[in-house]
């Protein structure tokens, strides 16, 4: 689905500012400057919570060329629909354009995990219609036991509860709370400490979009995890939330 397209199921109509700055931005494709200006200003007016917002505001500014900022409303997106495929698809899209180190140490993973998690790859309509299936197959067996006294209807009862009952506590386990993850804004050093005369934590700076989970804070330095689950220190002014 394109961006515009998501526009127009935003808004309901094709006349909406941040729309025809898309569609102005699509027309220029040939004068790149002209059409990330175009774009940008197509992104500024998207407002709302809802994912197909988050969606269209986050590929507005990956035209724009504001790489971190669209990484940063793809998780927003993906936070209220983990298992949207688009937003995944579009997330992974950009995370393939970031350099991320590959340091030896597999403890120094930087580059965050994919969408391989159940989680991902199971919407809660399927868990609904799963759980609505084991639900009849149970009552079915559990009728058929008490007309023709079958045992074998006994099989089908406890499937039946056993499915129902483990859609219910995946729908509770996909709902889990988890934060969005931090990500930076430019280039910057990762260090041992909160400041800068603390040693670098790799060998090479993390790239602009990187993603990270903050585990405290302390005087305007933010400490962060890896997704391998080293640590390290960043500016705070340099991450977007």
């Amino acid at each position: 689905m394109t961006a515009a397209i998501v526009l127009t199921l935003m808004f309901g109509y094709s006349e909406h500012p941040a729309e025809n700055w898309f569609r102005d931005g699509v027309a220029q494709r040939r004068d790149a400057t002209a059409a990330r200006e175009s774009f940008r200003k197509s992104a500024g007016l998207i407002e709302g919570t809802t994912v197909s917002a988050a969606h269209a505001k986050a590929r507005a500014l990956a035209l724009s060329g504001n790489t971190p900022e669209a990484i940063r409303y793809l998780l927003r997106g993906l936070k209220l629909s983990p298992s949207d495929r688009e937003i995944q698809a579009d997330l992974r899209a950009l995370r393939e354009t970031i350099r991320y180190p590959e340091p030896a140490d597999p403890l120094l993973r930087v580059r965050p995990d994919g969408f391989d998690a159940f989680r991902f790859r199971i919407s809660p309509a399927e868990l609904f219609l799963f759980a609505g299936v084991s639900g009849l197959a149970g009552v079915a067996g559990f009728l058929r036991h008490r007309t023709a006294r079958s045992t074998a209807s006994l099989a089908l009862v406890s499937a039946g509860v056993v499915g129902f009952l483990s859609a219910f506590a995946l729908s509770r386990w996909i709902a889990v709370d988890t934060p969005i993850p931090l990500v930076l804004a430019n280039p910057t050093t990762l260090r041992v400490g909160n400041g800068t005369s603390y040693p670098a934590r790799l060998s090479e700076p993390l790239p602009a979009g990187a993603e990270l989970k903050e585990l405290t804070r302390r005087g305007g330095w933010v400490q962060v995890e890896l997704p391998g689950g080293a640590a390290g220190w960043l500016p705070e002014e340099l991450l977007l939330e």
